[in-house]
């Protein structure tokens, strides 16, 4: 049976932008639908986050206690907050136990080479090396280049591109070792085909980003890949579990 792990899916809401909201009974629905067997959470960018995401990744802690064999939580920060977001961090990893962290330039509106993007990774760094950041990427307020100076600067720091956009997203990945790049949001099979082409399939992992983008259509789109069985299932879910140390 191939196993299958979405890799981008958001809890919570509402979503202070266009109000989406995805509780987590919605959520393992649409898994057991797509045939998905374990799905990576964490917040929207919430009306009421609480301080650096804390109400919100509290939330995210309570949905995957609840269902630890379907659920992988990440922590959201706001590094707009400065210690406070280092703080967090630390909480999200080392008190709830949550496997990742989400940072999203546009959303919260903070430069990727802000001090506080850089206090944050010094500290996964120094103390859970182990655990993945992600970033929403390809933006102009979250440029690739800028992720991939942060990953030179940080090597033993495993960072993930959330989406396949920004024009350079390929050169960027390739270029460090510690990159890794999601199928998420990307509508063109073209695209993820060369992508995985040029970077192997051992760098790329699914993600759906749901509510936004369904789940199903995602599972197609990897199917859908002139690739091999054990690169497809590398994708489906070998890379995120080596990303996840699972």
């Amino acid at each position: 049976m191939t196993v299958v792990i979405d890799a981008h899916n958001h809890l919570g809401g509402p979503d202070k932008g266009d109000g989406m909201t995805q509780t987590v009974g919605n959520l393992i629905s649409r898994m057991d639908v797509a045939g998905i067997q374990k799905a990576v959470v964490f917040p929207f960018n919430d009306e009421d986050p609480g301080s650096s995401f804390s109400r919100s990744n509290d939330q995210v802690y309570s949905d995957v206690a609840s269902n630890p064999d379907r659920l992988i939580g990440f922590g959201r920060l706001d590094p707009n907050q400065g210690d406070q977001a280092v703080a967090e961090a630390r909480r999200c990893v080392v008190e709830l136990g949550l496997s990742g962290i989400k940072l999203h330039p546009h959303a919260q509106k903070f430069a990727i080479d802000s001090m506080t993007v850089y206090s944050i990774a010094e500290w996964v760094a120094a103390v859970r090396p182990d655990i993945p950041i992600i970033f929403d990427n390809g933006k102009p307020t979250s440029p690739n280049k800028l992720i991939g100076d942060l990953a030179g600067a940080f090597p033993e720091i495993t960072f993930i591109l959330a989406h396949m956009r920004g024009g350079d997203f390929i050169e960027v990945t390739a270029a460090h070792d510690n990159i890794y790049i999601q199928t998420t949001g990307v509508l063109q099979v073209e695209v993820v085909q060369q992508c995985v082409d040029e970077l192997g399939a051992d760098r790329v992992m699914m993600g759906s980003d749901s509510p936004y983008h369904s789940m199903e259509d995602e599972v197609v789109k990897v199917e859908s890949l002139q690739l091999s069985e054990s690169e497809k299932q590398l994708i489906f879910s070998g890379t995120a579990k080596k990303v996840l140390k699972i």
